[in-house]
């Protein structure tokens, strides 16, 4: 899937999107997605308060705030924010890819 970052980065600005993104890195699958989605993080050049990181604890209790009110169970996992509202998440592991899923999730 060949992405303009450009128009894909506007329609994330015309949405206020902000994107939560939970990882450990105790975590196996966290430490492989880190770097591509922090790769397509720099692709969109999103300001810092576009994406927020959360370390999870191995024991996925902490910071247990945002894990309740996100309704956290299983990292690495995206969740994918207009405003107030859920726009969607990736779990674990994308469908497609987390490109392509990010993208998808955001209405792009």
């Amino acid at each position: 899937m060949s992405v303009d970052y450009t128009k894909f980065k506007s329609n994330i600005d015309n949405k206020d999107i902000k994107l939560l993104y939970f990882t450990g890195g105790w975590c196996p699958m966290c430490r492989t997605a880190m770097p591509q989605t922090i790769d397509i993080f720099n692709k969109l050049q999103l300001e810092k308060d576009r994406v927020e990181i959360i370390e999870v604890n191995p024991y996925k209790t902490e910071p247990a705030d945002k894990l309740k009110d996100n309704k956290i169970f299983f990292v690495p996992t995206i969740v994918v924010m207009s405003g107030e509202k859920e726009l969607g998440r990736i779990t674990e592991t994308p469908m497609k890819s987390w490109e392509e899923d990010l993208f998808e999730i955001s209405g792009y």
